[in-house]
């Protein structure tokens, strides 16, 4: 049997499945995708997210333990899912645990080291984070006491699911101080490591001597310190030289390339004015469809490129605030919306519209694209298009049908004016 697994490259959850088809022999095709998914499969799939699986008849089963479970159950005689009834719900039981304890740090413990444009270090948070996870695993490691296995004393799909997640932990977060602690996760560990269908997916482990962020602290701790010995070095040179000769005559600061544009009618601080101080739909954009100059701005649209990876509103909205302190050095040719859609736990999307001074791509590195533009998809608007100016009327006015935007809830909005 050939099944097909479509994800983005390097995907740890898509781990799991391989695991497990080694376990069933089935024979399992990876299928890179560009997020975010379009065509047929955007209808197919819930939420657009990946990775997801495409059967033998063309059936589609997403969530990556869904589809580990579903690989795990096309051979009954190996027992993956569980023998008994009982031993069933053991194994579901450690699924849930997986996902909804383990995996959960993964945002705040390892996103920022990864993406430290896009995922803002918090300490409280960290710390918090970095207390709960140890809990799980001393309540994992207490269950393993007296337990080969999670679920059964054989591998089940609880075991296949949970490896590639402890995997990234200790290789990333739980250094020696932590895994010291958990001495019977550690063995556990070991055991499915010894196994050829783990090991030939998981490849070698590179356990970690200290987390992330104790590598950072002491990075950020070194750097302080050599320059605090650099402007003592510098104090001591200056003292010892004769008096500095008079300043150059300072140079004129270059323009930016936006600023050389024709003028434009459109006046954007009237128009931020008109947003601010009036009702949006019934007097700001009948102000702006009157005022706006096509040939001296432009409309774009966004969407953040790893949607997939969100888990809460409020860390999405903490994203665009971060995102809008970047970019306050381009602040005056700028206008932006920009959303956050869905539920914590049940999928988070962020998209925006803008309005941008001239015809300068977004990423462009005398916009925005030194700063979080990267990790967005932008596509021109034009108010010409029926479509495009609802969808710009819904993003100014923070409600609306959002059509061709996202088909999640509106959960909350920033302006950039």
């Amino acid at each position: 049997m050939v099944l097909k697994i479509h994800s983005y490259p390097n995907n740890d959850r898509v781990m799991r499945a391989k695991i497990a088809a080694l376990y069933v022999g089935a024979e399992l095709e990876e299928i890179p995708v560009s997020l975010p998914i379009s065509g047929d499969m955007k209808e197919r799939v819930p939420l657009g997210k990946v990775p997801f699986l495409e059967t033998e008849d063309g059936s589609i089963v997403f969530e990556s333990l869904a589809i580990v479970y579903y690989i795990s159950g096309l051979r009954a005689d190996m027992d993956l899912l569980g023998r008994s009834h009982l031993e069933k719900a053991r194994v579901v039981s450690w699924l849930s645990y997986v996902e909804a304890y383990l995996s959960t740090s993964f945002p705040t413990l390892l996103f920022p080291h990864f993406r430290p444009d896009n995922f803002k270090t918090n300490p409280m948070e960290e710390k918090s984070a970095e207390e709960g996870l140890l809990k799980v695993l001393k309540a994992l490691d207490a269950h393993l006491t007296d337990h080969t296995y999670l679920a059964s004393e054989r591998v089940t799909v609880a075991d296949i699911a949970i490896m590639p997640t402890l995997k990234r932990v200790f290789e990333n977060i739980a250094g020696d101080d932590v895994r010291s602690q958990i001495p019977h996760v550690m063995r556990f560990f070991n055991t499915c490591m010894g196994k050829a269908n783990f090991a030939a997916v998981l490849g070698e482990v590179k356990l970690c001597e200290k987390s992330l962020r104790q590598k950072r602290d002491e990075q950020v701790k070194a750097k302080k310190a050599a320059e605090k010995a650099e402007k003592a070095k510098a104090k001591e040179a200056t003292a010892a030289q004769p008096a500095a000769a008079p300043p150059a005559e300072k140079k004129e600061k270059p323009k930016h390339p936006l600023d050389l544009l024709p003028p434009s009618p459109f006046v954007m601080d009237e128009w931020k004015r008109q947003y601010s101080n009036n009702d949006t739909r019934p007097v700001a954009l009948p102000w702006l469809w009157e005022n706006f100059d096509k040939e001296g701005y432009t409309f774009w649209f966004c969407k953040y490129k790893y949607n997939d990876e969100l888990q809460k509103t409020f860390m999405a909205a903490n994203l665009i605030t971060g995102w809008f302190q970047r970019i306050e050095h381009v602040r005056k040719y700028l206008f932006g919306n920009v959303h956050v859609f869905g539920k914590s736990g049940e999928g988070v999307e962020i998209s925006g519209v803008w309005i941008i001074r001239g015809t300068m791509d977004p990423t462009d590195d005398n916009l925005m694209g030194k700063d979080d533009a990267a990790y967005y998809d932008w596509r021109k608007m034009t108010s010409d298009d029926a479509a495009d100016k609802a969808l710009i009327e819904d993003y100014c006015a923070w409600d609306g049908e959002f059509k061709g935007a996202s088909e999640l809830e509106f959960n909350q909005g920033k302006t950039l004016k």
